[in-house]
């Protein structure tokens, strides 16, 4: 059995190492979450307390492969951020999953920097997840004309994929 801690950030709750340890404790094996990898940056130490806990995955959101193509989260240098938590996790032992959200006109242009950042970084990442963008939740304001530009299918993604890389 897995379960996965996500929505909003679940670090941030002061009761996430305490939730990691009661999913292990009532039997989950795979014990997860969904991650912007800020804390694990910023707090060292706190991926190792994570560990001892019972975490096993992190899927740790990716938007690009430099610190502009992640300045739409609004964080300065975040790309280094996600470097810092990669190599946290790594420290650790927590095995990670790169989760690439692909918006078009966002960061659809990162989808071959990732990949070979992922074939150059795969004594680390053993992983990508690409997930086109689906509209929910705090989109809910997103007017039909911006959904329709920022759309991104999977047929968007396998374009992508052979124009980038070759």
């Amino acid at each position: 059995m897995s379960i996965q801690f996500s929505g909003g950030e679940p670090t941030l709750s002061p009761h996430f190492l305490d939730a990691i340890r009661y999913a292990r404790d009532v039997g989950y094996f795979a014990v997860q979450c969904a991650t912007n990898g800020i804390r694990f940056a910023q707090e060292p130490g706190f991926a190792k307390k994570a560990k001892e806990a019972g975490l096993r995955m992190a899927y740790l959101q990716f938007d690009g492969v430099s610190n502009e193509s992640n300045a739409h989260r609004k964080i300065k240098n975040l790309f280094d951020v996600k470097l810092r938590s990669i190599e946290e996790m790594l420290q650790a032992g927590i095995d990670f999953i790169l989760v690439v959200t692909v918006v078009n006109g966002v960061n659809n242009d990162q989808i071959g920097p990732i990949l070979r950042f992922a074939i150059e970084n795969s004594d680390k990442i053993t992983v990508v997840s690409f997930q086109p963008v689906s509209f929910t939740g705090r989109d809910e304001d997103v007017d039909d004309e911006t959904r329709a530009k920022q759309r991104y299918t999977l047929s968007h993604l396998a374009h992508d994929v052979k124009a980038q890389t070759g």
